[in-house]
This record gives C-alpha cells, sequence and structure tokens, in this order.
C-alpha cells in the first residue's frame, strides 16, 4: 500500500486540496499522516462523507466486519479487540449468509473461519464477497486445521 498526497487526491475526489488538507486535520481520514509540510494519504482511502450536509447522517461511516464460523473461544476475544479499534463486528455462521443478496449491511471486511476443508459454495461466498469489496485485502481466511495452517506458514 502506497501513500498519496492531498494535491494528488483532489482529482480523485473532485474536491479541493485545501478541503482535503482540513480532513487531515480534524482527522477524518483514516492513516493520513503528516510528514513535514505534506499530508500523505494512503492510496485506497475512500472519500469520507461530507458531514456540511444532512446526508452524511444516512451513510454508514462505521466499518463493519463480518466474522463467519468463529469458534465460541475464539469469538469473544475477537470481538473485544475489534470493537476496541472501533469496529462494528457481527458473528455470522455460514448457513445464514450463504447468499450475500440476502445481507441488508454493507461490510468493509470478512473473517472467515473455514471449518472442514472448503467446498464450493463456501468458496463462491468469498469470491463474491471480495467482487462486493472490489479488494481481497480485506479478507481474512482462518483454517482451524492446524498442521496444514503450520505448512501454509512455512511455505
Amino acid at each position: 500500500m502506497g501513500y498519496l498526497t492531498a494535491k494528488q487526491f483532489l482529482e480523485r475526489w473532485g474536491i479541493s486540496e485545501r478541503r482535503i488538507i482540513k480532513l487531515c486535520k480534524e482527522e477524518r481520514i483514516n492513516g493520513a499522516i503528516k510528514r513535514g509540510m505534506v499530508w500523505e494519504i494512503p492510496e485506497e482511502t475512500l472519500k469520507p462523507s461530507d458531514r456540511r450536509s444532512n446526508i452524511y447522517k444516512y451513510i454508514n461511516i462505521q466499518k463493519r466486519i463480518m466474522i463467519v464460523n468463529a469458534k465460541e473461544e475464539v469469538k469473544k476475544y475477537l470481538l473485544e479487540l475489534i470493537e476496541k479499534e472501533g469496529y462494528i463486528a457481527e458473528c455470522r455462521e455460514f448457513n445464514e449468509v450463504k447468499s450475500l443478496n440476502k445481507l441488508n449491511k454493507y461490510y468493509a471486511s470478512l473473517i472467515y473461519f473455514s471449518i472442514n476443508h472448503m467446498d464450493q459454495d463456501e468458496e463462491l461466498f468469498i469470491r463474491d464477497f471480495s467482487k462486493k469489496l472490489n479488494s481481497e485485502s480485506s479478507i481474512v481466511i482462518v483454517d482451524y486445521d492446524e498442521p496444514k495452517r503450520n505448512k501454509i506458514e512455512k511455505n
């Protein structure tokens, strides 16, 4: 992940450089850092909602994370950790979310726990979720099969 300057974002977002700098100063752009006189913004950052109009009230500005198939002993720890970072986390079972069409909320990320070997339905769900996000970096797949996981980590 790289960084771009406020000047580089003005064309992308269609707002002035001055407005982007103001958003950075107000800490409304996640990951923005000031180096000397220049603000650097992560290149994949989405434009924050405009709070000068009332529409921001209807836009979900908090990031939601869907956690699928987490074991009970992992859920509590994971929920506390994620919520401490300011995210909204929801735990679901795969049979509840097989179809993305049934979801009535937007999720910024997915943490998927594979219980057995992943079947075609699970792979399709993850691919569709990835397409909906237009980013694979927001998806984490955890395999409970420890010997297999250790083999993957070694490679």
